[in-house]
């Protein structure tokens, strides 16, 4: 696991304060280098009365998808909703699938049975597999239609999830119902949710959750940010709290942070420390990757910028406000029909900006995201919008640079690499 960061402000005015943001990035490991370790998976599926018909069909074209994606170590099992929670599959590896593919032929939909306690017996039942099968996740098959009681039971088995590591899908098989309320609860646990329309983007959405569990790089990821005297350093999106979703195999994923500093003297300073605590699932170990982040004071450093007449100035304004824009879609995007909507109309008009000043490639990224909350399954934009704000505080840097600031950027990476530690220590 390696860190990196990107200054907005390439070098501070000495003797000024300085209010500035800067992007850490993570990167996983390449995909060449294998999970090695068994995953585990709980389907946990809705079968009320109201999830008859084609929202059934949907959930179990889901799970046989799944089924057959994992690999045969993976651990799975399986749990319905009842007047009592029925483990239809104990925790045991896919090594025989035969059994599997009976259940989902067989299994039907009975009375109303509270989902939220099938979901607490499949965190406890994950909670039994042995301890180096990681990551762990449960992946709740509903039409949404819940009820408000029983959203408050569901947020506390989330919770439930969330506090021992299991991270919470969910999709969606029948109309909208509760959809921002099944996000946010998959938000509890830094998971995802996703609307599906027909059998055959079930089967699609159930075989990428299962290969994504394969490909998880780090999970459980805790980001500590400790500031020097006279240096505040605070996490923005996406981060939620002090943690981060799972990291695939040779994928990345990015942290805004707000640095504020008091008047320096021409210099290099230790601003502080970046600690990102996380689950190697190559080796089911825990791990820790650490940073120092530094930066320079210098009596040529960045000047205020009053002339919006000049070229140059105008470009640094450009790329502050898109840095803020985009960093406001990432934190509060979600995937009901207006906000996508709201969203896709900002990335939009963000796109067209940036390519109307010539920043092709951040353009570029920021078209991805809005064809991405414009599609109709409302798909995640914020791999893309990262990707854009790492381009944009780049080009930020770059413009600086055009200014006469000829110096490195302003915040520097130090040992950003992770290593294992002893599970006690943390």
């Amino acid at each position: 696991m390696r860190l990196s960061c990107v200054a907005v402000q390439p070098v501070a005015r000495a003797g000024e304060t300085l209010i500035t943001q800067a992007l850490l990035t993570i990167q996983a490991p390449p995909r060449s280098a294998g999970a090695a370790m068994p995953t585990a998976l709980a389907l946990v599926l809705d079968r009320s009365g109201s999830m008859d018909g084609p929202a059934f069909d949907r959930a179990r074209a889901a799970m046989r998808a799944a089924m057959d994606t994992m690999r045969p170590e993976d651990y799975l099992c399986v749990v319905a909703s009842g007047r009592r929670p029925e483990l239809l599959i104990p925790a045991r590896p896919v090594a025989s699938r035969t059994g599997f593919r009976a259940l989902t032929n067989s299994v039907s939909c009975q009375d109303w049975g509270p989902v939220s306690s099938a979901l607490e017996c499949a965190v406890e039942t994950l909670q039994q597999v042995p301890s180096e099968v990681w990551p762990r996740r449960a992946l709740l098959l509903t039409d949404g239609w819940l009820g408000a009681p029983e959203h408050a039971r569901l947020r506390r088995a989330a919770e439930l999830a969330a506090s021992v590591g299991v991270r919470l899908d969910v999709v969606l098989c029948g109309s909208e119902g509760d959809l921002l309320a099944l996000y946010e609860l998959a938000r509890l646990t830094l998971g995802a949710c996703r609307c599906v329309n027909s059998t055959e983007e079930a089967h699609r959405t159930g075989h990428r959750w299962a290969e994504d569990l394969t490909q998880v790089a780090a999970s459980q990821l805790e980001l500590t940010v400790a500031s020097t005297e006279g240096c505040e350093l605070t996490p923005m999106a996406p981060c939620r709290g002090t943690r981060l979703p799972d990291l695939a195999l040779g994928s990345q994923t990015g942290v805004g942070l707000r640095l504020r500093c008091d008047p320096r003297a021409p210099g290099v300073y230790r601003m502080g420390q970046v600690e990102l605590a996380y689950r190697n699932a190559s080796t089911g170990i825990p791990a820790v990757a650490r940073a120092d982040i530094i930066m320079e004071f210098a009596d040529h450093g960045a000047q205020g910028l009053e002339d919006a007449d000049d070229p140059e100035v105008a470009r640094h304004l450009l790329l502050d406000a898109e840095l803020e824009s985009l960093g406001q879609v990432l934190s509060e995007w979600r995937p009901d029909r207006k906000s996508a909507g709201s969203a896709a109309s900002v990335l939009r008009e963000r796109a067209g900006a940036l390519q109307a000043a010539g920043l092709t490639e951040t353009a570029a990224m920021v078209w991805k995201a809005e064809a991405a909350a414009s599609s109709p399954s409302r798909d995640d934009p914020r791999p893309f919008i990262i990707e854009a704000i790492a381009r944009a505080a780049e080009e930020r840097w770059l413009a600086s640079r055009g200014r006469g600031q000829e110096s490195a950027p302003v915040v520097g990476v130090l040992g950003g690499v992770g290593h294992a530690v002893d599970p006690n220590a943390l």
